[in-house]
């Protein structure tokens, strides 16, 4: 499992909130698995901000 902190000083972001543990990353918000981090993307046709 992974921190949000830690993704969050791979990437060069800060966290805002709860340090929540995640083990599986995903784009697809209807194929979230529990305990997975939710990346919302945008596209020319979506954006996942909406989800």
């Amino acid at each position: 499992m992974m921190s949000l902190r830690e993704a969050a000083a791979a990437l060069g972001a800060r966290v805002r909130g709860d340090n929540a543990r995640f083990d599986s990353v995903s784009t697809d918000s209807r194929a979230l698995a529990r305990s997975a981090l939710f990346v919302a993307l945008r596209g020319e046709r979506f954006d996942g901000h909406r989800f």
